[in-house]
């Protein structure tokens, strides 16, 4: 039903992302033309000789191509996921909605296309010499296109246009800082997904505990995994027991992941060793959490888990099991935190500069409203920048999805691990440690100095190959 609503929203909402989109964050308006393929297919390239362009000349110094500009500029957009996903399927109906509200007032043509393995694909295409424009992937994979140089940065494509830096600081330091490399802006951030706290209304009855508050702390928290916990009948909390979970804790008691500059890991410290003491004990010594953990349980159906935590993608899922939950926000503890994956959007290097301009103005539109709102109603996914999530097209749907909202309005305090030229290698050598502790594979301590140790290990060859 909430999926109804939100397209209700849209239909009825979509007339005002239009004419808000220039103050807001200044977006240049994109035509979709024709429908997108399946894999991937060279870039459609410019067609014809260039267009005439506004006062400001050919860069857009204005932040958009003229009007009366006669041929359009031709943009290929690579997205990873295909229509038949949700989130696929919302990537591409953003785009053909623009076109229809935009398309007399901009000259940029846009093909969206479904390709599996894209940051691949994206790499093997450059190296041909036939790159996409624009290429939608994983948020670890900016770096992976922008170190070799396959990508640009959207700071000096976009530097001249006039609502960048407003746009710029609009983005929230979560999604922002960590899609830098060497303090370069490899891509711009398009979405996300934040992790929050699932809980199953049935496990709660049975076990005569309150749903909790809409702002809970960490003491409430505490207090209500604990009274919820009946095993072997049902556990109070459940978590995987790899890198994610344990940083998102770590980052909320106050853990820094990294440096200010990013080029050392810093989860080595007390405060790390505090958080996996903390979670350890839920399983090995509590009994609050199954031993070792397994991950998520309330997707199962099973009603074996009372609070499971993962991200705003799984309500699907539980609606489809019968599980009746409720959402709730990661408690506070030290400071508002939770983490997050997601997608960007990387401007690939091409020969022809209108091009180039035409793909980084999309890119800048893709990570506003006009593609946001949308994008976040129908995909149920979460905003990465004010003007979107403050839209009142947004929050009007979100008023009719309450755990959508729940996770929407963790945007602000969500952070990623940031990208790197290795991509998620090095987030990986720490997680196979992290949960090798967790797990009572190994001690704690040793679990935190191996895991940097190897973590590290990765990043130093990516700063020595590429810094």
């Amino acid at each position: 039903m909430a999926s109804v609503v939100r397209r209700t929203y849209l239909r009825g909402g979509i007339a005002m992302l239009g004419g808000v989109l220039a103050v807001a964050c200044g977006e240049p308006t994109v035509r979709y033309v024709g429908q997108p393929q399946a894999g991937p297919a060279g870039p459609a390239g410019p067609a014809g000789a260039k267009g005439e362009t506004g006062a400001q000349g050919a860069t857009g110094a204005q932040g958009a191509v003229g009007a009366a500009a006669k041929v359009p500029v031709n943009v290929e957009d690579w997205i990873g996921l295909p229509r038949t996903h949700p989130s696929g399927e919302a990537n591409h109906a953003a785009v053909e909605r623009a076109a229809e509200e935009l398309l007399d007032k901009y000259n940029i043509v846009v093909n969206v296309l479904s390709v599996s393995g894209v940051t691949e694909k994206t790499v093997v295409a450059a190296a041909g010499g036939q790159p996409p424009t624009n290429a939608h992937i994983a948020f670890w994979d900016g770096a992976v296109l922008y170190a070799p140089g396959l990508s640009v940065s959207p700071d000096d494509e976009l530097k001249h246009v006039k609502e960048w830096a407003a746009h710029r600081a609009d983005i929230f330091p979560g999604m922002l800082n960590t899609v830098l490399w060497r303090g370069k802006l490899t891509s711009l951030p398009t979405d996300t997904n934040n992790r929050g706290i699932y809980f199953d209304k049935g496990v709660l009855q049975k076990a005569g505990v309150a749903e909790p508050t809409p702002n809970w702390s960490f003491q409430e928290f505490e207090e209500k995994i604990e009274q919820a916990s009946s095993p072997p009948d049902y556990w109070g909390f459940t978590y995987r027991s790899g890198s994610l979970d344990f940083l998102i804790f770590y980052g909320g008691w106050g853990g820094e992941l990294m440096n200010s500059d990013q080029t050392k890991w810093t989860v080595d410290n007390d405060v790390a060793l505090t958080t996996m003491q903390w979670l350890y004990d839920l399983s090995w010594k509590h009994q609050i959490v199954p031993s070792p953990p397994p991950g998520e349980m309330m997707r199962s159906g099973e009603g074996k888990v009372a609070f499971d935590i993962t991200g705003n993608f799984r309500h699907p899922t539980l609606v489809k099991v019968g599980v009746d939950s409720g959402a709730a926000p990661m408690p506070r503890h030290n400071v508002p935190y939770t983490m997050a994956h997601g997608w960007v959007n990387s401007i690939l290097k091409v020969t022809d500069a209108e091009v180039q301009q035409g793909a980084a103005l999309y890119a800048m539109w893709k990570s506003g409203p006009g593609w946001g709102v949308p994008f976040s109603l129908e995909g149920s996914n979460v905003p990465i920048c004010g003007a979107t999530l403050n839209h009142p097209t947004l929050q009007a749907g979100l008023q009719e999805d309450p755990i959508l909202k729940t996770f929407i309005d963790q945007a602000p305090y969500a952070w990623r691990v940031p990208t790197f030229p290795s991509g998620r290698k090095s987030e990986g050598e720490l997680s196979a440690f992290v949960k090798k502790g967790l797990d009572n594979e190994l001690g704690l301590k040793e679990a935190l100095e191996q895991g940097q140790r190897a973590a590290q290990i990765v990043l130093d060859n990516d700063l020595k190959q590429y810094g």
